[in-house]
């Protein structure tokens, strides 16, 4: 079960002092649900997934927020292999061969 009340609460800290507007904030929490929506539908696929953000500037200190997100719908274990061994893969099969 995805935490939403968690994930509201760090988007308003990225809200915090940068201007945002409520809707924008709400745009946020919004996205945020659809995304962890996805990753749970994909873990229960099996689908191998990657770990990345596509953050504007102004949040990338909140980068690692990922981690904790996704916490709430994957296991540990599942994290850690997305961070490493699936994003390794994903390089490796991106890089030219020497075919």
């Amino acid at each position: 079960m995805i935490d939403i009340d968690r994930s509201a609460c760090r988007q308003s800290r990225i809200g915090e002092g940068r201007g945002l507007l409520e809707f924008s904030l709400e745009k946020l929490g919004t996205a945020l649900e659809a995304g962890m929506h996805s990753i749970e539908i994909d873990a229960r696929a099996g689908v191998q997934m990657g770990f990345g953000t596509d953050l504007l500037e102004m949040s990338h200190d909140f980068q690692s927020e990922e981690l904790l997100l996704r916490s709430g719908v994957q296991k540990p274990q599942e994290i850690l292999l997305a961070v490493t061994e699936v994003n390794a893969k994903r390089c490796l099969e991106a890089m030219p061969r020497g075919d």
